[in-house]
């Protein structure tokens, strides 16, 4: 289940993985701005790796229309 949330220049991806035993959540943090992103899925964790042309393709194709904007 993944969760969209758009505060300032910071697009927040929320994954959620259920199993029978645990859930396992990851945060993905995407700076539009300048296409930096985290590396591990941390919550908080610094937005300190440079995005490659397919991310940002990625990202905007599918993750801008989950919080109202356009490409």
């Amino acid at each position: 289940m993944l969760e969209f949330k758009l505060i300032g220049s910071v697009l927040t991806v929320i994954e959620r993985l259920y199993s029978f035993t645990e859930t396992r959540t990851s945060f993905w943090y995407y700076n539009i701005d300048t296409w930096c992103k985290n590396r591990n899925g941390k919550e908080n964790e610094p937005m300190d790796f440079q995005c490659d042309q397919g991310t940002i393709d990625w990202v905007r194709k599918y993750y801008f229309p989950k919080v109202g904007l356009t490409s």
